[in-house]
């Protein structure tokens, strides 16, 4: 990996980031909508610059209480998926640097190993370095089955 900008936050008292690039905007969530049926790791929906987003609740998907009061912040996905956006409850910072993966201890803290984000150190800072990717694929399956819906396999 080449040395990159990040936004660091806290889920609980894990440091998370997540690159930049990844990003489009950031802004504040004064009141949002519960989805009925939906699985926990969706917040809701809330209006931001005449568009609607998903929230996704990032406490739930790292098995952490989400105890963020409203407002809070929305980290709005970098296009194509602007329609989407990670509830953060903690003040952020900017960490420039190239991230360095951790190796996993057996044993240590089972959602580290199994949620979309890998243990990392950046700079000074012990983080999970989360991908966009792997958390929307996430939020995915869990919306699927909370639903009931279930894909076909293309032929």
């Amino acid at each position: 990996m080449s040395a990159s900008s990040f936004l660091k936050f806290s889920i609980g008292d894990q440091g998370c980031c997540i690159n930049l690039s990844a990003i489009h905007e950031i802004t504040s969530i004064k009141e949002y909508q519960k989805v009925p049926k939906a699985p926990p790791e969706i917040k809701g929906i809330s209006e931001a610059g005449g568009r609607i987003l998903t929230l996704i609740e990032l406490a739930t998907i790292f098995k952490r209480d989400p105890t963020g009061t409203i407002p809070f912040y929305a980290v709005i996905l970098a296009p194509p998926r602007s329609h989407l956006a990670l509830t953060v409850y903690s003040e952020f910072d900017i960490l420039d640097g190239e991230p360095i993966p951790l190796e996993e201890e057996k044993g240590k803290d089972d959602c580290k190993r199994t949620m979309p984000g890998t243990p990392a150190r950046l700079g000074t800072e012990s983080v999970i370095l989360l991908d966009s990717d792997r958390i929307i694929k996430y939020c995915e399956t869990k919306v699927l089955e909370s639903f009931k819906i279930h894909r076909s396999d293309p032929e």
